[in-house]
């Protein structure tokens, strides 16, 4: 089943006052009608999660971080607001006594960004509504 077949097995499921589909072929009490309508859900849950996970990522962790050094990320501070920017590199450093990684951004590297104060994206994110 693709998910052209889901979607109209579903639609079928909530518009169809009758049980049958349009074409009359799907009859709601058979077995097999049963098997595609439980398979196309799990293809909407599916879609309906990755969707989900694409509007609502986790930041970087630092290992992903340190693989798009040269590259865009979506950077969004802790009061909700982002930008995007190019990562220039991430330095470790110790400040009295304590490590803190530090990441310098192309336009931005006299003034390095903590990695443990901002949220970094290899995308925008989005809320999901």
């Amino acid at each position: 089943m693709n998910i052209k077949e889901a979607i109209e097995i579903i639609e079928c499921f909530f518009r169809e006052s009758d049980n049958k589909c349009a074409n009359g072929e799907c009859d709601f009490a058979s077995p097999m009608c049963q098997y595609d309508r439980e398979a196309a859900f799990e293809i909407a849950l599916s879609a309906l999660r990755e969707k989900a996970e694409r509007e609502n990522p986790k930041p970087l962790t630092l290992e992903e971080l340190k693989e798009r050094v040269g590259k865009p990320v979506y950077r969004r501070w802790r009061n909700g607001n982002g930008t995007w920017e190019v990562l220039e590199r991430i330095e470790e450093k110790t400040e009295t006594g304590n490590p803190v990684i530090l990441v310098f951004f192309q336009h931005d590297d006299w003034f390095p960004e903590r990695f443990d104060c901002v949220e970094l994206f290899d995308h925008e994110p989005k809320e999901a509504r």
